[in-house]
């Protein structure tokens, strides 16, 4: 039998899991993060990428640290 193989999450993904988990909807999270709701939008779809800023606001917001918003999405690193 083949073995599925997933690709790993993107920051898009992991972002979303984030927000859902604390049930803050997307406005909500945009709100207490810093972050324009239109960025976050644009993270989520995989349009923009997390920047240093970016990233320190996230950092805050969800009580992680700024490295793993830098490094989601990256295979070798993500979720390490």
């Amino acid at each position: 039998m083949k073995e599925t193989v997933l690709p790993p999450p993107t920051a898009a993904d992991y972002l979303a899991q984030e927000i859902q988990a604390r049930g803050w909807g997307v406005a909500g999270f945009a709100a207490r993060s810093g972050i324009t709701l239109e960025l976050l939008q644009d993270i989520l779809a995989g349009v923009r990428s997390i920047n240093l800023q970016t990233a320190r606001r996230l950092a805050v917001a969800t009580g992680t640290t700024i490295w793993t918003w830098l490094r989601v999405g990256e295979p070798d690193l993500a979720f390490a």
